[in-house]
């Protein structure tokens, strides 16, 4: 993959960790309505991907390319037959110490669901060994060991040949051959599904978010032992889009985190469930922002305070493209940002991984490749001696700066929406917020390369 010339930065705005600063390092061929996945297929530490997009573009081959992670950058080493409505997922199937690849999707040769498994050579072939699974497209993969023999087991879920909706757990044999174990689980399509232990037993459990036929709903099986699972969680919403686990409160107990739009497609919603700790789950309150389809999510500690933080991509009920990152505080009220970055909601892809192996976790957003370049340094790129006064604010906010050029201006709320943009010429600015509702917002200022960012108080009358 060629390097690219892009000189956009793209900026994280932190409440409680200060700035953190992403750059676009690299990017792959555009595409949409694809997926991607980061596995180490040749077992050299190092991240490697795999990216499915269609090209869009006539004459021009879809995208079904795995790229090595080496140190002078992404370099593509295969092409595979392309899938439409696709899903993927890495994971060492045979203990060899290199990732395999697992996909799913439509072929695009004949519309026809697949489910493929391909063995990794570590050299940047990999050769397909189980295509014999229920052939499944529109749905999600994972892999865990749930039985704990020391062979990572599958759940996969999506539309068979007949459009019927299947949720489907495979035992690993050994030599990559699977059995189905019959779990039972409720069948789903245009969703997710994910492996934890929830209740701290030893035994991976499964959460699903999907829809079934026009019913939509996110479902938590436990893992009972002896390949048997039991639906344990009572009703949460769901629909078509994400669903993750994490410790959001550092309780020790693995939370939920579902997002995603209703089956009829009229409502977009996110939900943040905690773990109680005794098997059940109860819905809090938050102020992450609601997304629909497509959407994509993914959870790391992008600034490296031992919380979990959460990039969104794809499109909400007030923009058709929105992403945003919002900091573990280890409260249901996560410290916000207003815009990440602009989303291709076509190909809407939120895949984290320490690509460099610094330490922090970096993105691929889209199509393109963000190093995360920690906290904003402080010094020449800090925008010094701007006050910013009174907080909390009834009516005028005040803002005083000594720049010699105008500094830029952009205030949104908690919910991640700019609700003003403008400039603040040199001494004392004067900004009515009175027509904004009473809540918590942030002002970001900046001049050139410097940048500040403020949490203000509103409080009204």
């Amino acid at each position: 993959m060629k390097s690219t010339s892009i000189l956009l930065l793209s900026l994280v705005l932190s409440l409680s960790a200060g700035a953190q600063q992403f750059s676009v390092i690299d990017s792959l061929p555009i595409g949409a309505y694809g997926t991607a996945a980061w596995g180490d297929y040749d077992g050299d530490g190092r991240k490697d991907l795999v990216y499915i997009a269609q090209t869009m573009t006539e004459g021009q081959p879809d995208i079904f390319r795995i790229y090595h992670n080496t140190a002078s950058g992404m370099i593509g080493v295969a092409d595979m037959g392309f899938l439409f409505n696709p899903a993927a997922h890495w994971a060492d199937l045979d203990n060899d110490g290199k990732d395999d690849l697992l996909v799913s999707g439509f072929a695009a040769d004949t519309f026809a669901p697949v489910f493929r498994i391909y063995k990794s050579n570590g050299n940047g072939s990999f050769l397909l060994v189980n295509d014999t699974l229920k052939r499944l497209a529109e749905g999600g993969i994972d892999v865990a060991d749930y039985n704990g023999d020391g062979l990572k087991d599958i759940a996969a879920s999506g539309t068979d040949t007949a459009g019927e909706p299947y949720s489907l757990i495979w035992r690993n044999e050994g030599g990559f051959r699977f059995s189905d174990i019959g779990a039972g689980l409720a069948g789903i399509r245009g969703g997710e599904l994910k492996w934890q232990d929830y209740d701290g037993d030893g035994k991976s459990d499964l959460a699903m978010n999907g829809v079934n036929w026009n019913a939509s709903r996110t479902y938590i099986y436990h893992n009972e032992g002896n390949d048997s699972f039991r639906l344990a969680s009572p009703y949460m919403k769901g629909g078509f889009g994400t669903v993750d686990w994490l410790d959001y409160d550092a309780d020790t107990h693995p939370d939920l985190l579902v997002t995603g739009v209703d089956s009829a497609g009229q409502h977009n919603f996110v939900g943040l469930y905690r773990n109680n700790g005794d098997g059940t789950f109860s819905q809090v309150n938050t102020n992450l922002p609601a997304f629909g389809e497509p959407s994509a999510v993914d959870i790391a500690d992008f600034d490296r305070d031992g919380k979990p933080d959460i990039c969104f991509g794809g499109g909400n009920d007030t923009f058709f493209s929105f992403s945003a990152m919002a900091f573990g505080n280890t409260t249901p009220a996560f410290d916000r940002m207003g815009s990440f970055r602009q989303m291709d909601v076509t190909n809407c892809i939120v895949a984290a991984a320490d690509i460099d192996n610094d330490g922090d976790s970096d993105l691929l957003f889209s199509n393109f490749l963000l190093r995360n370049d920690g906290p904003a340094s402080i010094g020449s790129h800090e925008l010094p001696g701007v006050v910013v006064y009174p907080n909390p604010v009834r009516k005028l906010l005040l803002l005083q700066h000594s720049e010699p050029d105008d500094v830029a201006l952009i205030l949104s709320d908690i919910s991640g929406k700019v609700v003003y943009q403008g400039k603040a010429p040199s001494g004392i600015h004067m900004l009515d917020i009175s027509g904004y509702a009473p809540g918590i917002y942030q002002l970001f200022m900046r001049s050139g390369e410097r940048q500040s960012v403020k949490r203000l108080v509103f409080t009204g009358r």
